[in-house]
């Protein structure tokens, strides 16, 4: 279901810029949806960004958690970094939901784990994305 536009009064000054932008997309159809692919791509950004940020966020606050704990008598077996997956009991949310593929990087696990040392949190921000956005945008 798309987002409702947000509503922003127009002032004065820009008035006749707005006036100038409709003239424009009535004239050229191929500006028209030049700017509107544009438009989408700073969105989509956005919101890649934004699941970067709360992905890595997340995590840290999930590693930080976990190294509070005696050290796991058995390796952790969630496959998904830190603060991702049904498997991490620091999981919240949307985050909780997300199943990712185990991939080595530059994060360190505080606890031993069955895939190794480290983790790549940028591989979970695809899968948010499609989340967020829904399948078809995320591509």
């Amino acid at each position: 279901m798309p987002r409702p536009a947000s509503k922003t009064p127009i002032t004065e000054p820009f008035t006749d810029l707005l006036a100038e932008a409709m003239v424009a997309y009535t004239l050229d159809s191929s500006y028209a949806a030049a700017m509107c692919a544009s438009a989408t791509r700073i969105l989509h950004k956005r919101v890649s960004w934004q699941a970067r940020t709360d992905l890595r966020a997340t995590s840290a606050a999930a590693v930080a958690e976990c190294a509070k704990l005696p050290e796991f008598a058995n390796a952790c077996s969630n496959p998904s970094p830190c603060g991702v997956g049904a498997g991490c009991r620091f999981s919240t949310g949307e985050l909780a939901v997300l199943q990712i593929e185990p991939k080595p990087g530059k994060s360190l696990r505080p606890q031993p784990h069955r895939d190794g040392p480290t983790y790549d949190v940028e591989a979970a921000v695809k899968e948010l994305v499609t989340l967020r956005e829904g399948p078809r945008r995320a591509a």
